[in-house]
């Protein structure tokens, strides 16, 4: 039915996003920008993992099983950012860099809530600017 084939196509593109963050620790495992870049719609194929995560949140607003796993799933992805967070500063307590990762999760979400409604405004080198601005305060 329309509920199942919403549900897989959102652990679908959860996973090709977990794949491309998992991809940028790898490659270097302090690298918040990488992290979050990994994250934002800056190519057609992340475009449309966000316009399905995008049609996921109206009906998670009502359905508690949905809503439970967009929570697991951003639990998930903010601890993920919060070890990389501390990996690339390791004076930041677990509570410092857990707090760093929900805000810097809060602004690519924000990013690229923006970028996928308005991509003429939002391009790649917007976003990526943007993400720079937020990662030198």
């Amino acid at each position: 039915d329309k509920r199942e084939l919403l549900v897989f196509s959102l652990a679908e593109a959860a996973r090709r996003t977990r794949l491309r963050t998992m991809e940028a620790i790898a490659a270097d495992p302090g690298n918040v920008a990488g992290f979050c870049e990994a994250v934002l719609p800056l190519d057609e194929e992340r475009r449309r993992d966000w316009l399905v995560f995008v049609a996921f949140w109206g009906p998670a607003g009502s359905d508690p099983e949905l809503a439970a796993d967009h929570r697991r799933r951003t639990r998930d992805t903010r601890a993920r950012l919060a070890e990389v967070v501390r990996a690339g500063d390791p004076s930041l307590s677990p509570v410092e860099a857990d707090e760093r990762a929900r805000r810097l999760l809060m602004i690519t979400t924000g990013i690229s809530t923006q970028a996928v409604f308005d991509p003429e405004e939002w391009s790649p080198a917007r976003q990526r600017r943007t993400l720079r601005e937020e990662l030198a305060k």
